[in-house]
């Protein structure tokens, strides 16, 4: 129960940084 609580949540936060990383760089090709 630990375990897998503790893979949805890196998966979370590994999903939550490619999408600020995605929106950053569409910034970028913005300006």
């Amino acid at each position: 129960m630990t375990a897998l609580s503790l893979y949805i949540a890196m998966l979370g936060f590994a999903i939550i940084l490619t999408l600020l990383l995605f929106f950053g760089f569409l910034k970028i090709q913005l300006i």
